[in-house]
């Protein structure tokens, strides 16, 4: 078993599926892949409209939230720790977006970056929510989390 390997079959946050490993400390599918010191993380977020109850988003909104989603992404390099990851790729996938990056790490702090760069798409992605839609139970309840800590001293 590779450095890199070890490292995401000891953090926490990542559980072994066969050849990938999940990222199980998200609200959303992550998963990394890993080959020689290459690592492709791949993760999949809703589009807005398939997270709105009760109306559909229209069609302008729905794409102005897409690129500006996109576009937010073009700084993942900012949160990683090595300048060898490639510009992110976000492509719709039905009535989700799927990001794409690779980055190369050493071996031990494989598990940490791919973490550090899942964290930023959820969190760019949760930015781009937009008040005023009343939203699925889900999503709603990250929106309350996210008030509540906004308000308190002690939370992280």
């Amino acid at each position: 078993m590779t450095a890199a390997e070890q490292s995401y079959v000891r953090h926490a946050d990542f559980e072994r599926d066969g050849d990938a490993y999940v990222a199980t400390a998200t609200q959303f599918d992550a998963t990394v892949t890993v080959d020689e010191d290459a690592h492709h993380v791949r993760v999949t977020v809703p589009m807005l409209d398939a997270v709105v109850v009760g109306e559909t988003v229209a069609p302008v909104v729905e794409e102005g939230w897409y690129e500006t989603f996109e576009l937010r992404l073009e700084d993942v390099s900012g949160v990683l720790r090595t300048d060898d990851v490639s510009e992110p790729t976000v492509t719709r996938d039905g009535d989700a977006a799927v990001v794409e990056a690779t980055f190369e790490a050493d071996g031990r702090a494989a598990a940490e970056e791919a973490m550090a760069l899942v964290n930023y798409v959820e969190g760019t992605w949760f930015e781009g929510v937009i008040p005023g839609y009343e939203y699925v139970e889900e999503i709603q309840a990250m929106r309350e989390r996210a008030h509540q800590n906004a308000g308190d001293p002690t939370s992280p």
